[in-house]
């Protein structure tokens, strides 16, 4: 499920079933790096939405979280937000492609997915190779839940 008009009554009818918050965090550079930014942000966007598809009825996909710079102020409102989501939704996943957020000790308490694109980065992600790559993540959202 989606946030957005075409999935609000969906949403509303079926709430206390949809457990997992699935919120795209994406580093936005200009400049230079912007194609690069881009593309990342194309690969992790285009993942989240074949997750999305894939685990219908226990996933809302959430707006994507921007920052710049540095990962330390983007760090700690995740953190805030995880908790604050966590009364509506148990499961509070952020889905990104930038390995600087992996690196932070901080992250413990909350739920962090790190796209290793590599060289997929410098390439337009076509719709298999997004089916392909959310298939890593899959289990993981399921093991997930069988903890519950």
């Amino acid at each position: 499920m989606k946030w957005d008009q075409a999935s609000v009554e969906t949403y509303l009818k079926n709430w206390e079933v949809i457990d997992t918050a699935l919120i795209p965090v994406i580093k936005v550079e200009l400049g230079s790096q912007a194609a690069e930014s881009i593309n990342r942000a194309a690969w992790v966007y285009g993942i989240a939405n074949q997750l999305e598809e894939q685990l219908a009825g226990r996933v809302i996909l959430l707006p994507a979280i921007p920052y710049t710079h540095t990962a330390e102020p983007v760090i700690n409102y995740l953190v805030s937000f995880a908790e604050e989501m966590s009364q509506k939704a148990s499961n509070v996943i952020y889905l990104t492609a930038e390995q600087e957020l992996r690196e932070k000790d901080a992250f413990n308490p909350i739920k962090l997915l790190v796209i290793d694109l590599a060289e997929k980065a410098i390439q337009q992600p076509s719709t298999q190779d997004l089916f392909d790559v959310a298939q890593k993540y899959v289990p993981f959202l399921i093991r997930l839940w069988q903890k519950g």
